[in-house]
């Protein structure tokens, strides 16, 4: 991934402008992340960023440690 990975965004602002970070996402290859309260509470990642993700957690033992 780019240099810079990752933005964060607040339930507002992304509203006003999720088609843009949607494509960000995509073009730069970029982990949008929502927040809430100041808290990381979801992300918008790259399709095969999360493919990759959801294809470990289906392995045996390939559940995310608590």
């Amino acid at each position: 991934m780019a240099e810079n990975t990752s933005a964060e965004y607040g339930l507002r602002e992304l509203r006003a402008s999720l088609g843009n970070v949607v494509l960000d996402v995509i073009a730069e290859r970029k982990i949008a992340y929502v927040m809430q309260r100041g808290k990381r509470v979801a992300a918008i990642v790259p399709l095969d960023l999360a493919q990759a993700a959801e294809h470990m957690l289906a392995k045996p033992g390939g559940e995310p440690s608590a």
